[in-house]
């Protein structure tokens, strides 16, 4: 035997009209496709939940900047001032941004009503509070994700908007 046919035995290169040819086998391809095609399904089959994470993280932005908005507009009454407010309906587009009437009922993404709570309701007890607070103004908010001006909050399903509690008291100087 010679010495080179000794070499090309132990060698896992194949040799091609005298020359010397490496690359991966049929079945090492075959097994590299069929890894990454896994792979490709795990994460596809994660797309959803993180598309329904995406619209509730963005939902969730949304009402905070709506109750901000909210807060803002009963902090310019002053606190004797509040008693007379009994309902107030707001139009807010999808980032959450109050809309004034003049704009277009075609950028409403959110309905956000204000109320106060049916007289009689217990008052609100702070917690640590020997006794009920006497000072503080309640609000009911509901802000639903729909762009109907005219959604109606007492014929609607409960799932079909979010229920948020708002305390104002008064400020001490």
């Amino acid at each position: 035997m010679r010495v080179g046919a000794q070499n090309y035995m132990k060698s896992n290169h194949l040799s091609f009209c005298g020359k010397r040819v490496t690359g991966f086998s049929l079945v090492e391809t075959v097994i590299a496709l069929g890894i990454m095609g896994l792979a490709v399904t795990a994460l596809l089959g994660l797309l959803p939940h993180g598309m329904e994470m995406s619209k509730k993280a963005a939902n969730a932005g949304a009402e905070a900047r709506i109750l901000d908005t909210l807060r803002s507009e009963l902090g310019n009454f002053s606190f004797s001032g509040l008693a007379a407010v009994t309902r107030k309906r707001l139009a807010f587009d999808e980032e959450g941004m109050l809309l004034d009437s003049s704009d277009s009922a075609v950028l409403i993404s959110y309905i956000a009503e204000v109320t106060t709570p049916v007289s009689g309701e217990a008052p609100v007890v702070l917690p640590g509070a020997p006794s009920p607070e006497r000072l503080l103004r309640n609000f009911v908010v509901k802000v639903a994700s729909t762009p109907n001006n005219d959604f109606n909050f007492e014929t609607a399903p409960d799932n079909a908007y979010r229920v948020i509690p708002l305390h104002f008291g008064p400020v001490i100087p």
